[in-house]
């Protein structure tokens, strides 16, 4: 490739690339806080591990979540004008209630029978934060869509995007059986938004 080509080529790479990017992950227009509060997992065996899973209720306060091992809360703040739409806030905070099993040289075969479950959960919540990131984004679509045009109506749309919040976290839970089943092909539109949603925390602590 001659000299001359080279900056084109590679300006073209960067062009594919920030069009992929795009692609993949939309930008959401609004401030996206992620948080984690954690409970720890103990046990040498596979016995003493899920009894600490069943009595996590003690490491967790004020959260009722005793039929579950995760779980993630969402809540946004939107400030804007009702006759013009004009967005005074916009901001959008997430809470992930994970399980970490507490890891050492004694437990760490049994630890591992635990490594794909948690996987899997963690991935569930994620795609529970997705699915809120997603609407939420919708609508903050659609408000800022009422600044040039009829606020009213774009408040109404709002509204209804705002009420499929919990409606689509309810069905997923039940498509899923809160975890239990992985879905082939969601039908939530959610997916573009989990690189937003992603868990940074291991699912093993050492010891």
């Amino acid at each position: 490739m001659t000299s001359k080509l080279l900056p084109i080529f590679i300006s073209l790479i960067l062009i594919i690339f920030n069009y992929a990017k795009a692609e993949s992950q939309p930008d959401i227009g609004y401030s996206l806080e992620i948080n984690y509060q954690t409970y720890n997992v103990i046990g040498e065996t596979e016995t003493e591990i899920n009894t600490s899973f069943n009595n996590k209720i003690k490491f967790i306060e004020n959260i009722d979540i005793i039929y579950i091992d995760a779980y993630t809360q969402w809540n946004y703040n939107i400030i804007n004008d009702d006759t013009t739409c004009e967005i005074n806030k916009f901001s959008v905070s997430v809470t992930y209630i994970l399980p970490q099993i507490i890891i050492s040289d004694s437990n760490k075969e049994v630890a591992n029978l635990f490594k794909s479950y948690l996987e899997r959960l963690y991935r569930h919540e994620e795609t529970h934060c997705a699915i809120s990131v997603k609407l939420l984004h919708d609508i903050y679509i659609a408000i800022e869509k009422g600044q040039s045009s009829n606020c009213n109506d774009q408040r109404e749309i709002a509204d209804r995007l705002e009420q499929d919040i919990s409606k689509n976290q309810e069905a997923f839970d039940m498509y899923t059986n809160h975890g239990e089943i992985e879905l082939a092909n969601s039908p939530f539109g959610e997916e573009k938004y989990l690189a937003y949603c992603k868990i940074s925390l291991p699912v093993f602590k050492n010891n």
